[in-house]
């Protein structure tokens, strides 16, 4: 017999669920930029998301950049400087971008870090952000590397590029220009805390990292609910649908 009781046990355990992993992904091809960065907030359907620009050194709240692999572990909550990157075939808004070099200078010979890591530590139902330099395999211009997306942690799929193919997407690799606008969706409940960018194989001298990444106009929407508020809304859902319960048990007398 289903009571009052055992239904809001039941939701006060579903609050009390961790966070699951994101879900959906849309991938916004490179021709897809539009200097009107308004018009192209509103194609790609993030009008309204909190902006990253990059345009300065200080980062929105909550926002913090780490840079691991290859000997780095650097985070920072600021960005050491500026970089107005020369081309604008590049950023996706602006004139300023940052890359996967921790100290934020324009890109030369050297190694890098294997991983960068956006972490939005209130959590978020959906982040953007705009891919540039990305040197894949696949270039005949430019092989360098293929590369891997983590979200929370966890790998998502088996490289970025195919992961893009596999959502429709086009990853355009490019020695310095845009890829692809990357967003990725939690699933209705579920939060977003970090996402990762790896470089994964290398055509330079073992153990190091010759792809340099760009990174430009990062979105992030946060209607997420407080873990409070949540636990309340579970909590007043339940005693709702106890007391229609018994309702229709008493209508049944």
């Amino acid at each position: 017999m289903v009571t009052a009781k055992t239904v809001v046990a039941y939701f006060v355990l579903l609050a009390a669920v961790p966070p699951a992993l994101a879900s959906t992904f849309q991938f916004e091809d490179a021709t897809s930029y539009n200097a009107n960065t308004a018009q192209m907030d509103l194609d790609f359907g993030i009008n309204g998301y909190l902006i990253e620009n990059f345009e300065d050194t200080t980062l929105i709240n909550g926002l913090s950049i780490r840079y691991t692999g290859n000997g780095f572990n650097v985070t920072q909550s600021s960005l050491p400087r500026v970089l107005a990157w020369p081309t604008s075939q590049s950023g996706w808004d602006g004139t300023s971008l940052v890359t996967s070099d921790p100290a934020n200078f324009p890109p030369a010979n050297g190694t890098w870090p294997t991983m960068v890591t956006f972490t939005y530590s209130p959590g978020a139902t959906s982040i953007g952000i705009g891919l540039g330099g990305f040197q894949s395999l696949n270039d005949s211009q430019f092989p360098n590397t293929d590369h891997r997306l983590y979200v929370n942690g966890v790998q998502q799929g088996t490289t970025l590029e195919n992961l893009a193919l596999a959502h429709g997407g086009l990853f355009t690799s490019s020695g310095f220009n845009r890829n692809t606008y990357l967003i990725v969706y939690a699933g209705i409940g579920e939060t977003i805390t970090s996402i990762s960018f790896e470089n994964i194989l290398s055509v330079g001298s073992p153990g190091t990292v010759t792809d340099v990444l760009f990174f430009d106009h990062l979105a992030v929407r946060t209607d997420v609910p407080e873990p409070g508020s949540l636990g309340l809304l579970c909590l007043g859902a339940g005693l709702a649908f106890a007391a229609r319960i018994r309702h229709l048990s008493w209508r049944r007398r």
